[in-house]
């Protein structure tokens, strides 16, 4: 699942983040499962960012995969896939913007998260898909770009997915690529 994201510092944004958490019994295979970003904001809501998570190989039970910046430090037992290329500005941060977790061999959504807004109609491979669980995520409820209050958006408590977005995911003043979430 989805577990924490961080798409807006202070200044450049060279520490963008999105950490994915397997919160099953068991080992998941990532061969054909993608991160998908989609711009909320552009008329035709549409993917303008796949990262491949196959290359990460499996996640293990409880394990954390962070997709980010060289700059984001993960701790040992967290699995990372660096951007290619550019290190800044990869993930969207103007209203409203969304992630999806596919299965790209059947197209399927595994988890998604729509920030500052909600979208409920992404294309993504051709297939009009809703990137809200539930009930949507207040657009309040944003990460924040100012230097005295850095933070991201995370499931609280860790690794809780309901399927209703607006109680799985606050603010958090506290970034944990690769590790547990906290208030």
């Amino acid at each position: 699942m989805i577990n924490e994201v961080d798409y807006d510092q202070a200044g450049t944004d060279g520490a963008e983040f999105i950490e994915i958490y397997n919160g099953t019994g068991a080992p998941v295979d990532l061969a054909g499962h993608a991160l998908v970003l989609v711009n909320g904001s552009s008329s035709s809501l549409s993917a303008y960012e796949t990262f491949d998570l196959s290359p990460a190989g499996a996640l293990a039970a409880g394990q954390y995969l962070v997709v980010g910046s060289t700059a984001v430090a993960v701790p040992e037992g967290a699995l990372k896939i660096d951007f290619e290329g550019t290190q800044t500005d990869r993930v969207q941060n103007g209203a409203p913007d969304g992630i999806a977790l596919m299965n790209t061999a059947t197209g399927g959504v595994i988890d998604a998260l729509s920030y500052e807004g909600a979208i409920t109609a992404a294309t993504i491979e051709g297939a009009s898909v809703s990137l809200v669980e539930g009930e949507a995520l207040a657009a309040t409820v944003a990460d924040s770009n100012l230097a005295t209050a850095p933070g991201s958006l995370c499931r609280l408590p860790d690794g809780t997915d309901t399927n209703q977005a607006a109680a799985d995911w606050a603010f958090s003043a506290t970034i944990t690529p690769g590790s547990a979430n906290v208030p």
